[in-house]
């Protein structure tokens, strides 16, 4: 609570003003000089202008991490400086500013963290206290702009108890391969660009939140699908938009986005059993050479490994994903190599999800192992 509240107090400095507004946004990189490394960065936010009216006018400037250890200030482009309403009340604003990079070898994560989220997020407790955040990562080896998503937001309406389906749109100007997989919506304890996204902890997917239906992406079209909300009510969920080129992963786009469910008339779906959201991982290592981007030189994994928080001082969670149904051992060791905790998953699945209690062990590094059978991964856990 303590950290929050000092996010807070940065926030109330670092701010216009404090209001619950922000409804979703990406982020756009796009090589301006594959000489000197500079990139064009775009930065989308969607508002609610009933809500935070005076907060969407007097934000024509935010500050954006640049992955590099710095960061600048992105000036309001759009609307004369002002923004522009788009439909519904809602305010979309683009923010540009160029950067220079000094090395291509390795790469980079392009963030953002404001206050605040829209408020009564049915599936966000407090969503109005959470910081807002969203990334993206590139690898500056690869002559490239990041995909463009080219569906507005605005608000996206669902109907309960039928079958809500959006797609981003999503355009490579080199024509390079996307795909796609749903996320955890993260946030930040910091606006200084010394954290990176944690996920939230309160966060459920949309169908989570009463354990009905079904919520899923197509990883090839990115047609998103509710089968089918129950309850009235705003959720948020966030996606990313992987670009490949020759088979290796050059970026990864994070949008977060608001679905707002109302009661109206429609064909009713027939609602599947409930299905867990099959979730891509989160990014959360400290050093950007962690990323999970490929360099063309380098051998793709078939499992991607994801530990949050780390550090931890009590409970930490693991997840894997693997690009084949598999089996997976997950194998906690002190540093001298003393096994300490095993759990095997004997379903075969893409997504294995495994919860660590460390309370008993005083400060020390950890390491976890995961094994498919056919690979395994290392990482370490450090304990606080």
């Amino acid at each position: 609570m303590k950290t929050y509240l000092n996010l807070i107090v940065l926030f109330f400095i670092n701010s216009p003003l404090f209001a619950s507004h922000l409804k979703g946004g990406n982020i756009q990189v796009s090589q301006v000089n594959d000489q000197n490394l500079t990139y064009e960065i775009t930065v989308t936010i969607y508002s609610d202008l009933t809500l935070g009216i005076r907060a969407y006018m007097e934000q024509k400037e935010i500050p954006v991490c640049f992955g590099d250890g710095s960061s600048g200030i992105a000036s309001r482009v759009n609307g004369n400086g002002n923004g522009e309403e788009i439909s519904n009340s809602i305010g979309k604003s683009i923010y540009k500013i160029q950067h220079k990079y000094a090395s291509n070898l390795t790469a980079y994560r392009v963030y953002v963290a404001l206050l605040s989220r829209n408020q009564t997020i049915r599936n966000i407790k407090n969503a109005d206290y959470v910081p807002f955040y969203i990334e993206t990562l590139f690898n500056p080896k690869a002559i490239n702009s990041t995909p463009i998503l080219n569906n507005d937001i605005g608000v996206l309406y669902a109907k309960v108890k039928q079958v809500f389906v959006y797609n981003p749109k999503a355009t490579d100007i080199e024509g390079d391969s996307l795909s796609y997989r749903l996320t955890m919506a993260r946030t930040s304890t910091s606006n200084d660009c010394s954290t990176l996204g944690i996920p939230i902890e309160s966060f459920k997917q949309p169908n989570e939140v009463n354990e009905v239906g079904t919520f899923k992406i197509n990883e090839i079209t990115g047609d998103l699908t509710w089968n089918a909300p129950t309850q009235i009510g705003i959720y948020t969920c966030s996606f990313m938009v992987e670009e490949w080129r020759k088979g290796i992963k050059i970026s990864l786009t994070v949008r977060d986005m608001e679905i707002v469910v109302k009661d109206e008339a429609g064909e009713t779906a027939t609602i599947p059993p409930f299905e867990a959201v099959i979730k891509a991982p989160i990014v959360n290592e400290v050093s950007n050479q962690a990323l999970v981007l490929s360099t063309e030189n380098e051998v793709i994994s078939d499992m991607e490994f994801t530990i949050f928080p780390n550090p931890s001082s009590g409970v930490f969670k693991a997840e894997v994903i693997t690009k084949l149904p598999s089996k997976v051992v997950f194998q906690l060791f002190d540093n001298s190599g003393k096994l300490l905790q095993e759990f095997k998953h004997t379903n075969v699945g893409l997504t294995h999800f495994q919860e660590f209690n460390v309370e008993a062990f005083s400060e020390q590094m950890l390491i976890l192992k995961v094994i498919n059978g056919i690979h395994s991964i290392t990482k370490k856990v450090i304990i606080k």
